[in-house]
């Protein structure tokens, strides 16, 4: 079941954000999804790629998976659909 090549596994944390982040901006919606399923979760940055291709499939995954489009970006930012 596990899709992510061995060499992976070991990969860090910031490494596995790096790579979902490639991959929604690349909308890799199988490799997205490979992420997820490995309990990689997106940042609101991921969200904001998404919405900024205007993914579909890639955002109803993300909220889904229990993405809180409420979130702040930051602390001087609004929501991403603020």
């Amino acid at each position: 079941m596990l899709l992510i090549p061995p060499a992976c596994e070991n990969a860090s944390e910031q490494d596995k954000q790096d790579a979902l982040r490639v991959a929604v901006q690349d909308e890799d919606v199988i490799l997205v999804s490979c992420f997820q399923t490995e309990g990689i979760k997106p940042t609101s940055d991921d969200f904001l790629g998404a919405l900024g291709k205007a993914s579909h499939p890639i955002l109803e995954m993300f909220l889904k998976n229990g993405y809180d489009i409420n979130s702040p970006l930051r602390d001087d930012f609004s929501p991403p659909l603020a």
